[in-house]
């Protein structure tokens, strides 16, 4: 007859775990596969949350079941209000904040400074010790790549949270030769409890070998509704949607129309040359309109409404469009 016993099973000990995005680095990596890697899909939220549960629930050798996100939140740099009307992006962000929210993660913004971001290092590492301080949890998750998280690693293990990294080590040359880099920190997978170098987990299994690595990635064909369809927002510099483009409206602004040609691609983001302005216009491939960013090439003509802030010239509603006609000399 076997015994009955109120023992507590290690294996069952329940365990809080928060997880932190730097939006930055995971749109950059999302950028990769889809555009770089022989998968072509973008990374998957909900994807990386049950990875996290898997990987949390192995380091600490305890049943998945008992292991849950309690936390979860994105960090990253945002245009102001009036930049991203200019640009048509209020409702493609909209849309990727439903994404968020419907994952159950908190969105943290900053404005961003001259195409820069400044700050959001700082307010995740700050949110993060907080909320393992107030909410008690067992295991800080950082999706991050930054050296500078090194102190707030040290520090959450002296509260006694382990922390987990997930880190990507990645490597292209774009279209035009440049080579493109993103690492995370040699020190801070060191520094963590427990390193997950998962570009080497997902090229160590081809697609439909595990099923784990497989939900990683976000699959259009599978449908998914306005939350799959956000997911595929994740761009290297503006996260926003790639929503079907409108053709222009403005007779005004059509005044403005000009044509000119690509003088420079990289990642989503490029610039225009017109014959007799000193300056490029700069655009994002959110500035598109019946043209995809993969459909361009240096030196492609293309028309454009010229435009302007406080950073210089920039092109809105570019199109594609045939080069002008020779000059009779």
């Amino acid at each position: 007859m076997a015994l009955r016993t109120n023992a507590p099973d290690s294996s069952r000990r329940f365990t809080k775990i928060g997880i932190f995005f730097d939006g930055s680095f995971f749109s950059h990596v999302s950028f990769y596969y889809k555009w770089h890697h022989p998968r072509r899909m973008r990374l998957s939220l909900p994807g990386i949350q049950r990875f996290v549960r898997r990987r949390v629930a192995e380091g600490e050798g305890l049943d998945e079941r008992f292991c849950h996100i309690v936390d979860a939140h994105f960090f990253r740099g945002r245009l102001s209000a009036r930049e991203a009307q200019e640009r048509e992006a209020l409702f493609r962000e909209r849309i990727f904040d439903e994404a968020l929210m419907r994952s159950g993660i908190e969105t943290h913004y900053l404005p961003v400074s001259q195409s820069k971001e400044k700050g959001v290092d700082v307010l995740l590492a700050l949110e993060a010790y907080e909320r393992a301080v107030f909410k008690a949890l067992d295991v800080c998750v950082l999706i991050a790549g930054d050296a500078d998280f090194v102190p707030l690693v040290r520090k959450l293990h002296t509260l006694g949270t382990r922390v987990m990294v997930l880190g990507w080590n990645l490597e292209f040359d774009d279209k035009d030769g440049v080579h493109h880099e993103t690492r995370s920190s040699h020190n801070l997978l060191e520094e963590a409890t427990y390193a997950v170098r998962v570009h080497e987990e997902i090229d160590a299994v081809q697609p439909g070998e595990d099923p784990l690595i497989d939900e990683i990635f976000y699959d259009p064909s599978g449908g998914g509704g306005d939350l799959a369809e956000a997911e595929e927002a994740l761009d290297d510099d503006v996260i926003t949607l790639r929503a079907p483009r409108r053709p222009a409206a403005d007779p005004d602004a059509e005044r403005n129309r000009f044509k000119g040609r690509v003088i420079h691609l990289q990642d989503t983001w490029g610039f225009i040359s017109r014959e007799g302005d000193e300056k490029d216009f700069f655009f994002h491939e959110t500035d598109l309109h019946g043209v995809e960013y993969e459909d361009l090439k240096v030196g492609s003509w293309v028309s454009f409404i010229a435009s302007a802030n406080d950073r210089g010239p920039y092109a809105r509603q570019v199109q594609k469009a045939e080069p002008p006609e020779p000059t009779e000399s």
